[in-house]
């Protein structure tokens, strides 16, 4: 039955290493799963009665748009091809650069606006230049920040206005709930984020746009 399969002596003296090197991808996944639920667990016990209240402010937005059109934009290159300007009186969900794009002006503002890069919140010159930009083209809009990285960059250099900024606290290598009052998974991306937003809104139909895949291929601060 097994005659195909010839073991050496040679073959039989290895399998050991084999069974040792196995091992060790099994441990090494176990334990990046076990830091991941550990950080997850750290970072929810941070969390304070005040910052618990901070997410709470989100229960505002749960459903508040059920049933209407949505569009989810990102800054992809295809984007300069397509004319937005006829959704304007749909939901829309900018992100990071978008201000830049032409279409910004009093009477075309962004519903909702998100942030999520690490980089956005680093407190240099960059970023105080960047975000004086953006106050100056977006005044209608309400923010949406990642908690753990934008509440204290927020609230030390004032990026953005209080009362029309929300965070959203994720932390974890999955997303485990839509709740945006709740600690949710992490977000592999700033249109994901601003997809979840849509989605705790209760938006439906929900259209992307500008979501090329193509971040590596055209890299830059926003």
């Amino acid at each position: 039955m097994f005659n195909h399969i010839k073991l050496s002596k040679i073959n039989i003296s290895l399998l050991p290493l084999y069974f040792f090197k196995y091992f060790l991808r099994i441990s090494k996944y176990i334990l990046n799963k076990l830091l991941v639920v550990i950080n997850r667990l750290e970072r929810i016990n941070l969390l304070t009665a005040s910052h618990k209240n901070i997410l709470k402010r989100n229960s505002k937005f749960k459903n508040k748009h059920k049933g209407k059109k949505a569009y989810v934009i990102v800054n992809g290159p295809s984007l300069a091809k397509q004319d937005i300007s006829s959704i304007s009186n749909d939901i829309t969900f900018a992100v990071t650069g978008f201000y830049k794009h032409e279409i910004v002006s009093e009477n075309w503002q962004p519903n909702y606006y998100s942030f999520l890069d690490e980089n956005m919140f680093e407190q240099s010159q960059l970023q105080d230049n960047f975000f004086s930009d953006l106050n100056n083209k977006i005044k209608d809009t309400t923010f949406f920040l990642p908690f753990f990285r934008g509440y204290d960059t927020n609230k030390k250099k004032k990026y953005l206005p209080k009362d029309r900024t929300f965070f959203v606290a994720g932390v974890g290598d999955s997303l485990n709930t839509d709740d945006l009052t709740k600690v949710t998974g992490s977000l592999q991306g700033v249109g994901a984020f601003a997809l979840l937003q849509a989605v705790y809104m209760g938006c439906s139909p929900i259209y992307l746009l500008g979501f090329d895949h193509d971040y590596m291929a055209n890299r830059g601060f926003d």
